[in-house]
């Protein structure tokens, strides 16, 4: 299976993660829920990896199976965080200020730079020089402590309820357009 497959279906998906949270179960919900989805698919990919003993090993072809399902599980979840994470981060700071949502974003997207870094890098190099399944145990190993300091806060959360999308009204609206375009040629 060719990487980059996965890994660009992981920028799409965040249109639904975004759509999901905005009109149907909320930002909260999405990110836990997309994030058990990331848990199963990150677990499932360290279980691939994992060097069975012979009389246990994982045939070639399931391991390319198991693989496929893990590489959607996590381009699922990573949908559905990606598109809410920084935004219910946002919403916690709503009453302090621009200033304060400003700074919010200023250490996030350091947090992520830094995050990455740690990824191509240490992940990477364990990876490389120690084992596969070593360095994909390291990310299973953080989804499942993030996803766990995700439902420990969530009493503690600002939380919206699902206000509509407007990707919905840009569908809706493109949909009209072009239903009137096709009545007008058949006229």
């Amino acid at each position: 299976m060719n990487f980059l497959f996965p890994l660009g279906t992981c920028f799409f998906t965040p249109i639904i993660g975004g759509w999901l949270a905005d009109t149907l179960i909320g930002r909260y919900n999405t990110i836990y829920g997309c994030s058990l989805l990331y848990v199963a698919g990150t677990a499932l990919l360290t279980a691939t990896t994992y060097n069975y003993p012979p009389a246990y090993a994982l045939g070639i072809s399931s391991k390319k199976g198991f693989l496929a399902v893990s590489f959607i599980l996590i381009a699922l979840g990573t949908g559905g965080i990606k598109a809410n994470v920084s935004p219910m981060g946002a919403d916690q700071l709503q009453d302090e200020g621009p200033e304060m949502v400003r700074k919010f974003f200023d250490w996030f997207y350091w947090f992520i730079m830094v995050g990455s870094l740690l990824a191509s890098t240490v992940v990477a190099y364990v990876q490389q020089e120690v084992s596969f399944f070593y360095g994909f145990l390291i990310t299973s190993v953080s989804i499942v402590c993030a996803t766990i300091l995700l439902v420990i806060g969530r009493n503690h959360y600002i939380l919206h309820l699902p206000q509509g999308s407007y990707l919905t009204d840009s569908l809706r609206i493109i949909r009209g357009g072009l239903k009137d375009k096709l009545c007008c040629r058949t006229n």
